[in-house]
């Protein structure tokens, strides 16, 4: 028999801050894909701006959200941000 771990999930989560459309992004991972950091797969796309890209490990998705994100405070701010390219699948 398989099990699966049980999440309880908080309806009032100790995070302060909102949560926010402009940092909103939908994962979808390849089917079969490895849970391992380095053999994660799938595509990823930011909701309030439709960016989207595919990625082939955690460190490029985490790239990818991280510099999207910079470049919309860039955007807000005004100033230039000097986030890394998105190197990889994407």
């Amino acid at each position: 028999m398989i099990t699966t771990p049980q999440f309880k999930m908080s309806a009032t989560p100790n995070i302060p801050a909102p949560l926010s459309p402009g940092w909103a992004f939908v994962v979808q991972l390849r089917e079969g894909t490895s849970f391992d950091p380095a053999a994660l797969c799938g595509r990823i796309e930011h909701v309030a701006s439709g960016e989207a890209g595919n990625f082939d490990s955690l460190d490029v998705l985490r790239r990818f959200m991280q510099d999207v994100l910079r470049s919309r405070q860039s955007l807000v701010s005004g100033k230039p941000t000097s986030g890394g390219d998105r190197n990889g699948t994407l």
